[in-house]
């Protein structure tokens, strides 16, 4: 098989597949559990992250950046960010009110 490239030159491929995208496709969202899981899945032996991202249809950059966030504990399956969220607001109206109380 040969393919024309923009410049007009040619190259020889043994490639048995060609996916044509046909349709505008929105970004997948994963969950934290299926992330976590494909994580899993790179650090078992004999496993690359270019081998389980090809399985997972993610880039290997994507599931690089996953594994990091999970080895710095950026990606676990609590709501940490809601607790923050639910922390920062007590302390707001905490503070809010000790202003309305003259302290």
């Amino acid at each position: 098989m040969f393919f024309i490239l923009s410049n007009g030159s040619t190259t020889k491929s043994n490639a048995s597949n060609l996916e044509v995208v046909t349709s505008v496709q929105r970004r997948r969202r994963w969950a934290v559990e299926e992330k976590i899981s494909w994580v899993h899945r790179s650090m078992e032996p004999e496993m690359t992250i270019s081998i389980a991202a090809r399985e997972a249809v993610v880039a290997p950059s994507q599931l690089f950046t996953w594994k990091r966030l999970y080895l710095e504990g950026g990606l676990s399956t609590s709501d940490h960010l809601s607790d923050v969220y639910l922390l920062t607001c007590a302390v707001s109206c905490l503070y809010r009110l000790e202003l309305f109380n003259g302290h």
